[in-house]
């Protein structure tokens, strides 16, 4: 039987793509600590490894675990979403997802 939802041929292979969908930023075992000086508190945030550009520190649990937003004015350092676009390097394009 099919799974419709991520196009599967059968439950083993509909539960592997599953386990495999939030994978696309390679995993890392490096970590950030975040300090709240009002309290004293530590959080620690993973670190996720892009193909390319700069490492990015993973905050989708720091409301949830401090009560505090993050601000960025001018949207120059957040980054809003994964994409499974591939790039090429090949000569004259540069073909690159933002």
């Amino acid at each position: 039987m099919a799974c419709d939802r991520l196009g599967c041929h059968d439950a083993a292979q509909c539960e592997e793509k599953a386990a495999m969908k939030d994978k696309s930023a390679k995993v890392s075992t490096e970590t950030f600590t975040l300090t709240d000086n009002r309290s004293g508190k530590s959080y620690v945030l993973p670190i996720l490894k892009g193909t390319l550009g700069p490492d990015v520190i993973d905050v989708r649990k720091l409301y949830a675990e401090t009560n505090c937003f993050t601000y960025d004015p001018g949207f120059t350092s957040t980054g809003s979403c994964k994409s499974k676009i591939t790039f090429s390097h090949s000569l004259p394009m540069v073909m690159r997802s933002k």
